[in-house]
């Protein structure tokens, strides 16, 4: 089962689904923003979770977040906010891109800076 809402406005958006299907969902987000963060846990079990960013299409390089490597990849070991774009050159439109590789992971927003 999965279950999706996106509520979008300039600054915020609001998104809530669980991964209970098959892998690889991919949601994508187009944004202007230095930082891109989102806040997620596992489902269920609370096993950790792998996931991939994506910016472009590209991994990330120097523009990874804390919780992310160069390659884009991470992994959801707590119910938290996950930094994942750290924009280091000038702020530009971009399209973000998350692949969650494993399933029951729980996303509840994405927020910006």
């Amino acid at each position: 089962m999965r279950t999706i809402f996106l509520s979008i406005t300039a600054i915020f958006l609001a998104a809530v689904f669980v991964a209970n299907g098959p892998i690889g969902i991919s949601p994508k987000q187009r944004f202007h923003a230095r930082d891109l963060n989102l806040i997620m846990g596992p489902a269920g079990s609370g096993s950790p979770l792998k996931f991939r960013a994506l910016i472009d299409g590209k991994p990330p390089g120097t523009a990874h977040g804390l919780d992310i490597d160069v390659d884009g990849n991470g992994t959801v070991t707590e119910p938290r906010m996950y930094q994942l774009i750290r924009q280091q050159d000038s702020v530009i439109d971009r399209e973000f891109q998350i692949e969650f590789l494993d399933q029951k992971v729980e996303v509840y927003d994405f927020t910006f800076g």
